[in-house]
């Protein structure tokens, strides 16, 4: 299916609660960083498979923004009184993972599937800014992790950057 145990080794267990964007993101993040830092390719070509059902599966929890709302998400926020909602930090994780697909896609020479991942990014940041983004310097539910979100995952405007992040520093 995809879909990603969040504990590993497994006997079976630790899939649909646990398992979510935000926690399955190492699938993306280490051969990003290997080729970031070192120019590696060789995990993004043994992975890109696995990533790409990955992306499939989240493509099974989203909704016609592109809105990705399972997993833990941010569950240990330093904010007592607020938990982000989950479809923040999932849905910037999913974002992240169709810029990063883009970017692998390019490196392997898959053209066309490139371009369908930049479209899926610009699908799902479009989403999230009808969603999420109210007025200039508010995210969702205004907590850190919400405000932080946009910002981190290149889903808000340039103009709107610096509004979510004074609001950010003032928290």
């Amino acid at each position: 299916s995809g879909q990603l145990c969040a504990i590993a080794p497994t006997g079976g267990w630790g899939y649909s609660f646990y398992s979510g964007p935000a926690w399955d993101n190492l699938l993306f993040e280490v051969p990003y960083q290997l080729y970031l830092f070192r120019g590696e390719t060789e995990a993004i070509r043994e992975h890109y498979d696995a990533m790409r059902r990955y992306w499939d599966y989240c493509r099974t929890a989203y909704d016609e923004d592109g809105i990705v709302d399972f997993g833990l998400g941010d569950w240990a926020s330093v904010e007592q009184d607020r938990i982000t909602p989950r479809a923040v930090t999932s849905t910037g994780y999913y974002h992240s993972f169709a810029v990063r697909l883009a970017k692998f896609s390019e490196i392997l020479g898959r053209d066309a599937e490139a371009h369908t991942y930049r479209e899926q990014s610009r699908r799902i940041r479009a989403g999230f800014s009808r969603c999420f983004l109210g007025k200039p310097g508010s995210c969702a539910d205004d907590s850190m992790t919400a405000l932080a979100t946009p910002v981190f995952f290149g889903m808000a405007e340039p103009e709107a950057v610096s509004a979510l992040v004074e609001h950010l520093v003032q928290k």
